[in-house]
């Protein structure tokens, strides 16, 4: 599905910027001031960058998540190129983050739990070296956390086939191309992104929304409670509409009724009336022929 969707907004996007392609293996140092603070780099590879990526962004503590490609052997290759498995290279993501805020364990523990590590080449639906289980370290501290964690990680039977996790040196990072980056914000009504990310991160919420989660955003209940809301909202309008108009309606009857019971009325008193009339030219018109007979 993933590889659909990105033929299409490749398409769309068909010329491409040469600076997004270019190295960007000057993450190579273990730290790098920012603004005053002393940042660390990891590179990691789960499966989709487009997953990875939108869960990354989440952490505090993580200054800049961007999704490119490592592991391989061609240098600034095309996301076409990875595709066909001829690279060798991972999907990944580079995060910068600063670690007096959240440490690199932090990082291994949402890696390995946000995507299914015992799965060869494979993650859920996407399939191929590109989308492999892989850490590639910056230094010899990350490769000694990254080993301790797979190898407890793999004792605890957390899961029931064993862990094929690669854990590496890193080499070079090539940065995906700009259509790429930040997918999930930008593409947050793609059928990718409402049924694969969606999902993830919601139980990314779940599982570190409370320790690790800048914002918490991810329920699906809000979703459906605000078109709830507007449905009833709107069947509340819809009631009160009818209320009125029965309101008015019977008001209107009231009318009728009234309009009907004064015609009543007046019909009544006008039989009632001319039957005085009657009575009483009766008895003149008797009255007055007794008299003349007389």
């Amino acid at each position: 599905m993933k590889t659909f969707v990105s033929a299409v907004i490749a398409g769309l996007f068909s010329i491409t910027i040469a600076a997004c392609n270019q190295q960007t293996a000057q993450f190579n140092e273990e730290t790098t001031p920012m603004n005053n603070i002393t940042t660390d780099t990891a590179t990691f590879g789960s499966g989709c960058f487009w997953c990875t990526e939108a869960i990354f962004q989440q952490l505090k503590g993580v200054i800049r998540v961007e999704s490119g490609y490592s592991g391989g052997a061609r240098p600034n290759p095309t996301y076409e190129q990875v595709c066909s498995g001829a690279t060798g290279h991972a999907e990944v993501t580079q995060i910068t983050y600063d670690p007096s805020v959240i440490t690199y364990e932090d990082l291994l523990e949402v890696f390995w739990k946000t995507h299914d590590p015992t799965t060869l080449n494979r993650q859920g639906g996407d399939a191929g070296t590109q989308y492999r289980s892989v850490i590639f370290y910056h230094n010899e501290t990350q490769k000694q956390l990254a080993e301790s964690y797979k190898t407890k990680l793999d004792a605890s039977g957390a899961w029931d086939n064993p862990i094929v996790t690669e854990i590496s040196a890193y080499k070079a990072f090539y940065k995906a191309e700009d259509y790429h980056q930040n997918y999930y914000n930008n593409n947050k009504r793609a059928p990718y992104c409402t049924f694969v990310i969606g999902p993830k991160l919601e139980k990314f919420e779940k599982v570190f929304g409370k320790r690790f989660g800048k914002v918490q955003r991810f329920k699906s209940s809000r979703f459906k409670s605000s078109r709830v809301q507007r449905f009833k909202s709107s069947r509340i309008k819809m009631a009160v509409g009818k209320g009125q108009l029965a309101k008015k309606f019977k008001g209107s009857s009231s009318k009728v009724q009234k309009f009907k019971g004064s015609k009543v009325q007046r019909f009544k008193s006008l039989k009632v009336k001319r039957a005085v009339g009657k009575g009483q030219l009766a008895k003149k018109f008797k009255g007055s022929r007794v008299q003349r007979f007389k």
